[in-house]
């Protein structure tokens, strides 16, 4: 197997973790790719027989027509993971928070080739609720709490 950057070794941990399985012995060997599209690149070159990755990149490959969809099997597939949030400090004034919170939720709106620039797939913002995080928290709570300190909070 092998794995897009370090978030593309959480979720198939976790899926394994939760089942019990230590990918250590599962697999003969994982590699990390360094990249979501190097994942891709290997698994369809048969440099790797499985990868794992984010589904934004293979449907932007398979869009492009530079893979058939029918050449890819999808093996797993987690809950839906949102994407990263917008979040201010919580010293910021009031009036700060309300019209960066209202600029973004309206930007859609009043200049739509404004929110294109970041990714041309965005259609518009929303604001995030918390159930849109249980997927992250389910894994969170499998990983545990020292895996998460010295894999993602602990500086290196």
């Amino acid at each position: 197997m092998i794995h897009a950057m370090k978030n593309g070794f959480v979720l198939p941990y976790s899926l394994f973790s939760s089942r019990h399985i230590d990918m250590a012995r599962y697999f003969t060997n994982t590699v990390y790719a360094g990249s979501r599209d190097a994942v891709l690149t290997a698994v369809m070159s048969k440099q790797a027989d499985a990868g794992a990755m984010e589904d934004l990149t293979l449907k932007k490959y398979i869009e492009s027509g530079r893979y058939d969809e029918r050449d890819i099997r999808i093996l797993w597939q987690s809950g839906e993971i949102p994407g990263s949030p917008f979040a201010a400090r919580a010293d910021l004034s009031g009036r700060a928070k309300t019209t960066f919170k209202t600029a973004m939720l309206t930007i859609h709106g009043k200049s739509p080739g404004a929110i294109r620039v970041f990714d041309a797939k965005i259609e518009k913002y929303v604001e995030a609720q918390d159930r849109q995080y249980n997927e992250i928290s389910n894994i969170s709570n499998i990983l545990g709490k020292p895996f998460i300190i010295d894999n993602f909070l602990r500086k290196k």
